[in-house]
C-alpha cells in the first residue's frame, strides 16, 4: 500500500515520574506511525472493539522480544498509565498491523468475522491492549516504545469529534474520516450493520479490498418474510426472483429447498432459495421463515363510547425523569418524581406547563443519602415526597415542604417507601414501605402513619401475622417459602376509605390487600384476592410471543391479580376500590414449557407446552403443586391483564376480563405480541376522576403506552369510553386527576407521567372551552 511521507509529530516528548524518557533518535531505524483509528459505531451498538493501525515506515523491522515493547495510551499521553501491546510478532518495513483496544482474545475472531469478507486480512497481525477506549467526542492514540525503565513517544495522532461519522475510521494520512473507495487506502464498508443500520467503514491492514471474481447473482424474496400461514390453510410459496449482471433474469433457475411446510402442524419452517450463474458464481442463500400458527382470534369488544371525552392539550418533555405526578391547587404547581429529585412545574396555564426548580433531597437542607424520589402528594399548600435510603434496606424518609420548596419537616419511615398519600384533611400522611430485599438483607414491609402536626410517626407492620403462614396460605394469601410474613409482604400502593378510618394497601406479590386501621396504626386484615380462571368465557388471553399472531383465547391457566395501583371511590354510599392488575414475579417465574405437568390435570401437556400454545407464558414456580409430588396440578400466571372493582370486604364486583387486550388489538396499532408471554399490555396505574355525576377510571398500560378510560359510575357494569395515546409518550407510570374546581382553567384534567420518555402529558375534558 503506497503511503505519503511521514508527517512531523505535533506532540512533544515529556517526562514521567515513573519512566525516564529516551530521545526519539534511539529508535530512528524503526519508524512506526499510527495510520488509522477506528473508534466504533455510534449511535447504536459497536460491531467490534475499537482499534488502531500501526505502519512501519522505516527500513528496519520491529521484532517482539528483541526490540523494546510497545505501549498504548489515549490522548492523555500518560506513560505511567500506558498499557502494553501484546500479540504482535514483528512489524516489517512497509507492513501495517492492527491493535484491538481490549484484552479479550475472542475479539480477534470477531474483528476477522466483521472485516475479512470485504477486506483482505491475509497475514495481517492483530495485537491487543487493555487500555482506555476511543471516544466519539474526539480522542487520540499515543504509541510508546520502551520499558520497563525507559519509554518514549514514537507517535501521537488525534481525531476530532466523530458523532456524525458513526462507524467510519479516521484516516491519518487523509486527515479525514474514511469513505468507501477512498484512495490510497480504498476504504470499504462492511456488509454487517449495527442496530442503527450503520456499517463499519475503514481499511485495516494493507491487503486492500477482498477480491470477488465475477458478479454474484442476487436473490430477492417475493412476499412476506416471515410468512404467517394459518393452521390448516394451504401453503402457497410466493417465490423469489434472481438477477445477474451478466446473465440477466435467473428467476427460473432458482432452486428451492429446506423444510417441507406442514400446515397441519404448528411451528416454524425454513425455506431456502439458491441460484448459480453461468460462471458458476453462487448467490448468497436466502431463507424465508414460514410460521404455521393459529388463525387470528380477537374477542369482540364494544367500541369506545366517544373519541372526544378527553383531549390532549400539552406535553412537557426533557424532564430528568417522570414517574409520579401530583398537583397543588393553591400554588398551581405540578410535582413530578424522578431518580434525580422532585421536578416542580408551573401549571398556571395547563396548555403551556413550564418546568421550574428541581428539589434535590441529597443536597442541603435535606442532606439525605439519595436523590431518588419515589412518590409525591400535596394537600393544603404542603407537598410530601418519599425518598428511599442508600442502601434501600435502611429506613427511608418523607420530606415535607411548602410550595416554595422550603423545608417544613422531615420524617423517618420504613425501608423503601414506594408510595405516599395525604388524608383528605391534610393532617396525616401514609407511606407504603415496600421493604424489598437487597444484598442479603430483607427488611420488613410496613405502612408508616405520620401525624403532620405533632411529627409523630407510627408503624403498622405485619409482625403479628408471623407464625400464621399456614393459615394465610390456606386462605389464599400467596407467600414465599421459608420467609416470615413480616419480611415477605411488600406494601405497594394505598387507597383510603371515604371516612379516613381505613387504608387499603396492595400487597402485590402476595396477591392480597391489607386493611389498616389508621387510628390505631394496626393491620387488621389481609384479604386474599383469589385467582382468575382463564379457561372461562370472557377471560381469554394471548399466551405466546412466538406465534406471530394475535391469539386471545382460553387456556387451562389461572391468573393472580397481583395489583400495583389502587384507587377508591363511593357509589350510593358504598365504598369500592379499583385495582390495576399488573403482576410481579419477584424472581420466581418459569415458562410452562420447562415445568413437569401432572398428566391427570394436563392430559394434553405435550401440545400445551409448545411455543405456539402456552409453553412460553411465564408462571409461578412456587404455586400450583399442592400435593407436593413434584409436578404441577395448576398453573398460575402473573397479573390478570385487567382492572378489577372490589368492595370493602375484598369481594370481586367486576373484572374487565380479556377486554384490555381486545381493545388494544381492535382499536389501536400498539398491540405488542412480544409481551404476550409476560403480562401483556401490563395495566399498572389507575386513577379515578369525577366529572359532573359520572365517575371515570383511567387505566395506564405500561407496555402499549396508552391510557384507557372507563365510565365506572355503575361498579358492576363499567363502560369503555376512550383510548388515549400521544405520539412520543412511552410507559405511562403515574396518573393524577384534577377536578374542575381545582383546575387553573376550570377544566377537569388528567396528568400522565411517562417514565421511559420522561414526559408529562396533559389531557382535559373535551366539553370544556379551553382558554389561557
Amino acid at each position: 500500500m503506497k503511503r505519503p511521507a511521514r508527517r512531523v509529530l505535533a506532540s512533544a516528548l515529556f517526562a514521567s515520574p515513573l519512566l525516564a524518557v529516551l530521545p526519539l533518535s534511539a529508535h530512528a531505524a524503526v519508524d512506526l506511525q499510527i495510520s488509522e483509528i477506528w473508534m466504533g459505531n455510534e449511535p447504536g451498538d459497536n460491531l467490534s472493539e475499537d482499534w488502531f493501525e500501526i505502519v512501519n515506515l522505516g527500513d528496519t523491522a520491529w521484532v517482539a522480544g528483541v526490540d523494546a515493547p510497545l505501549f498504548y495510551d489515549d490522548d492523555s499521553q500518560d506513560a505511567g498509565a500506558a498499557d502494553r501491546i501484546t500479540g504482535l510478532v514483528d512489524i516489517q518495513p512497509g507492513e501495517a498491523v492492527i491493535v484491538l483496544v481490549t484484552d479479550d482474545p475472542s475479539a480477534v475472531d470477531a474483528f476477522g468475522d466483521l472485516w475479512s469478507p470485504v477486506y483482505n486480512l491475509d497475514g495481517v497481525e492483530i495485537g491487543l491492549t487493555d487500555g482506555s477506549g476511543l471516544g466519539q467526542g474526539g480522542d487520540g492514540v499515543t504509541l510508546f516504545l520502551g520499558g520497563p525503565d525507559a519509554v518514549s513517544i514514537v507517535d501521537f495522532e488525534e481525531y476530532p469529534e466523530a458523532d456524525a461519522f458513526g462507524g467510519q475510521s479516521w484516516n491519518v494520512f487523509k486527515a479525514g474520516f474514511s469513505e468507501p473507495g477512498d484512495l490510497p487506502d480504498e476504504a470499504v464498508a462492511t456488509a454487517a450493520v449495527n442496530d442503527a443500520a450503520q456499517p463499519a467503514v475503514g481499511s485495516p491492514g494493507n491487503g486492500g479490498p477482498a477480491e470477488i471474481v465475477g458478479n454474484l447473482p442476487e436473490i430477492t424474496l417475493l412476499g412476506d418474510n416471515p410468512l404467517v400461514v394459518s393452521l390448516g390453510t394451504p401453503f402457497a410459496d410466493p417465490g423469489a426472483s434472481a438477477f445477474d449482471a451478466e446473465d440477466g433474469d435467473l428467476s427460473g433457475a432458482i432452486v428451492v429447498a429446506g423444510d417441507v411446510v406442514d400446515t397441519a402442524t404448528l411451528g416454524e419452517y425454513s425455506v431456502t432459495y439458491d441460484v448459480t450463474d453461468t460462471d458458476s458464481n453462487a448467490a448468497a442463500t436466502v431463507t424465508r421463515t414460514v410460521v404455521v400458527t393459529y388463525a387470528e382470534l380477537i374477542p369482540a369488544v364494544a367500541p369506545p363510547a366517544t373519541t372526544g371525552l378527553f383531549r390532549h392539550v400539552a406535553t412537557l418533555g426533557g424532564l430528568p425523569g417522570a414517574e409520579i405526578p401530583a398537583y397543588d391547587s393553591i400554588s398551581q404547581q405540578v410535582y413530578v418524581t424522578s431518580g434525580d429529585g422532585l421536578q416542580v412545574v408551573d401549571f398556571s396555564d395547563p396548555l403551556n406547563p413550564v418546568p421550574g426548580m428541581l428539589i434535590d433531597p441529597a443536597s442541603a437542607p435535606f442532606n439525605l443519602s439519595s436523590a431518588a424520589v419515589t412518590s409525591v402528594d400535596s394537600c393544603g399548600g404542603l407537598v410530601a415526597f418519599s425518598v428511599p435510603a442508600d442502601p434501600q434496606t435502611d429506613p427511608g424518609s418523607v420530606i415535607l415542604v411548602d410550595s416554595a420548596g422550603t423545608l417544613v419537616d422531615l420524617f423517618t419511615v420504613g425501608a423503601l417507601p414506594d408510595m405516599l398519600t395525604f388524608t383528605a384533611d391534610c393532617g396525616t400522611i401514609l407511606t407504603a414501605n415496600e421493604g424489598e430485599p437487597d444484598d442479603g438483607i430483607d427488611p420488613e414491609g410496613s405502612i408508616s402513619i405520620i401525624d403532620v402536626a405533632s411529627g409523630v410517626v407510627e408503624t403498622a407492620g405485619f409482625g403479628a401475622f408471623n407464625g400464621q403462614e399456614a393459615l394465610l396460605r390456606a386462605a389464599g394469601v400467596r407467600l414465599f417459602p421459608e420467609v416470615l410474613v413480616a419480611n415477605d409482604l411488600e406494601p405497594e400502593y394505598i387507597a383510603l376509605s371515604k371516612n379516613r378510618r381505613y387504608a387499603y394497601v396492595t400487597l402485590q406479590e402476595a396477591n392480597s390487600l391489607a386493611v389498616v386501621d389508621i387510628r390505631s396504626a394496626t393491620v387488621t386484615e389481609i384479604l386474599p384476592l383469589g385467582l382468575k380462571d382463564h379457561s372461562l368465557p370472557g377471560n381469554a388471553l394471548d399466551a405466546s410471543d412466538r406465534d406471530s399472531v394475535i391469539n386471545i383465547r382460553n387456556w387451562p391457566l389461572y391468573g393472580m391479580y397481583m395489583p400495583d395501583a389502587i384507587a377508591g371511590y363511593r357509589v350510593g354510599g358504598k365504598q369500592y376500590f379499583i385495582t390495576a392488575n399488573e403482576g410481579d414475579a419477584r424472581n420466581a417465574d418459569e415458562r410452562v414449557s420447562s415445568l413437569p405437568l401432572d398428566p391427570v390435570a394436563f392430559p394434553d401437556a405435550a401440545a400445551l407446552q409448545g411455543d405456539f400454545d402456552m409453553g412460553r407464558i411465564q408462571v409461578s414456580a412456587i404455586d400450583g403443586d399442592p400435593d407436593m409430588d413434584g409436578d404441577y396440578d395448576a398453573l398460575q400466571s402473573y397479573g390478570a391483564r385487567s382492572f378489577s372493582i372490589w368492595d370493602e370486604e375484598g369481594t370481586l364486583v367486576y373484572d374487565s376480563g380479556s377486554d384490555i387486550e381486545a381493545i388494544v388489538a381492535t382499536y389501536s396499532d400498539a398491540y405488542d405480541d412480544g409481551r404476550s408471554d409476560n403480562k401483556g399490555p401490563e395495566p399498572e396505574g389507575v386513577e379515578i376522576g369525577r366529572v359532573g355525576k359520572r365517575s371515570f377510571a383511567f387505566i395506564g398500560l405500561e407496555r402499549t403506552d396508552q391510557v384507557l378510560v372507563f365510565d365506572v359510575s355503575e361498579p358492576s357494569a363499567p363502560v369503555f369510553m376512550q383510548l388515549l395515546e400521544n405520539a412520543g409518550d412511552e410507559a405511562p407510570e403515574g396518573l393524577h386527576f384534577i377536578a374542575r374546581r381545582d383546575s387553573p382553567n376550570r377544566c377537569p384534567t388528567l396528568l400522565v407521567t411517562n417514565e421511559d420518555s420522561n414526559t408529562l402529558t396533559v389531557y382535559q375534558y373535551g366539553a370544556c372551552r379551553l382558554f389561557n
